[in-house]
């Protein structure tokens, strides 16, 4: 039986505050929308963040790592490898990144590999991730 990813997703909106602006200034930050990947796959990910723009950001097993992003429609397509560099690859659902003049997204997304997970994803291959 083959299993499927499905990753968690989670989204918040949240107030921006006077003092985020000024900390985001002060850091260069340009998007206050974020997106955050949480690890818990078993194996090292290299996600890839497609979209408007495109952020790749490396997660290892376990940990976590974020990209800022302008609003837009955005997917992911993620590359897993294991310790023997053996890969494999999906592509989660679209989703929407929303920003007003006193809102943002904060987005968190747990890479899991687990079926029936509430982000759903199907597989992809090498050529897809590598085409993007």
């Amino acid at each position: 039986m083959s299993s499927i990813c499905h990753c968690a997703f989670k989204r918040h909106a949240a107030v921006l505050a006077v003092c985020l602006g000024l900390s985001l200034a002060a850091t260069g930050q340009g998007y206050n929308n974020r997106i955050t990947f949480s690890n818990m796959s078993g194996d090292d990910a290299l996600v890839k963040v497609v979209g408007p723009e495109t952020e790749i950001v490396s997660v290892p097993n376990g940990g976590s790592g974020a990209v800022r992003v302008p609003a837009g429609q955005y997917y992911i397509l993620v590359r897993y490898c294991d310790r023997s560099q053996r890969c494999s690859y999906t592509r989660g659902n679209p989703f929407s990144v929303d920003e007003t003049l006193n809102q943002y997204s904060d987005i968190t997304i747990t890479l899991h590999k687990v079926v029936n997970g509430n982000y759903g994803t199907r597989p992809s291959s090498g050529a897809e991730f590598m085409s993007h």
